[in-house]
């Protein structure tokens, strides 16, 4: 599928699935690891918003 902005080569799709892992990690984390996966999903939901 071809992006309307050619920075993104990543797909909403894909973004979902990363959401998806993330989740199942958060449930098994570290405090440290719950940060890191909060700023991952900060930052996949900015590149979704531009998406868009």
């Amino acid at each position: 599928m071809p992006h309307k902005n050619p920075w993104f080569i990543i797909t909403s799709e894909e973004i979902t699935q990363i959401h998806t892992q993330l989740s199942i990690l958060e449930g098994e984390a570290s405090e440290n690891s719950r940060h890191c996966i909060d700023t991952i999903v900060r930052v996949t939901n900015t590149v979704e918003q531009c998406l868009q």
